[in-house]
């Protein structure tokens, strides 16, 4: 049971970030299509919507597997394993999330000086706060959901592990 809270919870929040990712590019992209009226601009292709919003939910994507997942899966671990209360878990996610922005900087900043790398680093580091945030949130929202409605029956459980097991 503890294994399928788990999996739920990861996944309502890796759809609900890559949607809100994708909401955030279409309302971009129209602040973007109103400045282009207003001051006279280009106004793009008929492609530049749906790429914006393909690219905001794949960035989404990238970002839950490399970064939200991991960042907090083994924040709740340690969490669970050292006995700590459940708000010491999204301090913890962030500062397990500097290793991948450390990933991330490392991709882009090779080759700079000591100081412009740790720069990148910390400014990759801020850009994943927000989405890791919701992440966290909306992970401790389907738990909180799932713990008070007690939402899975135990007949859909047990199928569930007779369909893994076998």
């Amino acid at each position: 049971m503890p294994l399928l809270r788990f999996v739920l919870k990861h996944l309502c929040a890796f759809a609900a970030l890559a949607a809100a990712m994708s909401l955030a590019c279409g309302v971009l992209y129209f602040a973007l299509l109103a400045f282009a009226i207003l001051f006279g601009g280009g106004l793009g292709g008929p492609l530049a919507l749906p790429f914006m919003m393909l690219s905001g939910g794949l960035a989404a994507v990238a970002g839950c597997c490399a970064a939200f997942f991991p960042a907090t899966a083994c924040a709740e671990f340690f969490r669970r394993r050292l006995a700590l209360p459940w708000f010491c878990e999204m301090p913890l996610a962030s500062v397990l999330s500097l290793f991948a922005a450390l990933a991330i900087a490392q991709c882009f900043a090779a080759g700079t000086s000591t100081a412009a790398f740790v720069g990148h680093v910390f400014a990759w580091w801020l850009v994943l706060a927000v989405p890791l945030g919701f992440y966290w949130w909306t992970t401790q929202a389907v738990d909180a959901l799932l713990r008070v409605c007690g939402f899975v029956p135990r007949m859909l459980a047990r199928r569930l592990v007779q369909a893994l097991t076998a």
